[in-house]
């Protein structure tokens, strides 16, 4: 994995997700996300996009099982960083310690307007 490779290349883990135009589709994890960052960005596309929270949490929850089954075995050799968005402005942590970090950190992205982000920290 090169620097390049961050939010282009797939890392070979993904899960199905209903969008509400194309019905199902194909969500992928690209270098540098987490299954949460996944989900939300594909949530949030114009080609995939959906307004079911369920249908995003349950390819979220599909998406991390498949990351802990990597952790545990290396079949793939990919763990998500600890920092998301590193070197640009919107770095951050992505483990956080309580549900109400998180809760903060989202609403301040919504503030923003940054809605995969606060997404994405709303589903971890």
């Amino acid at each position: 994995q090169s620097p390049n490779d961050f939010g282009r290349q797939s890392v070979g883990i993904s899960a199905q997700m209903k969008s509400d135009q194309r019905g199902k589709v194909t969500v992928e994890v690209l270098c540098g996300e987490d299954a949460a960052a996944a989900a939300s960005r594909a949530a949030t596309q114009k080609k995939t996009a959906s307004t079911s929270g369920e249908a995003v949490l349950n390819c979220a929850r599909s998406l991390q099982e498949q990351l802990d089954k990597e952790a545990e075995t290396g079949a793939i050799g990919y763990l998500p960083p600890q920092m998301l968005g590193q070197n640009t402005p919107q770095e951050r942590y992505r483990l956080l310690k309580t549900g109400g970090q998180y809760s903060r950190r989202a609403a301040e992205h919504g503030r923003k307007e940054e809605y995969p982000e606060a997404i994405a920290d709303l589903l971890r």
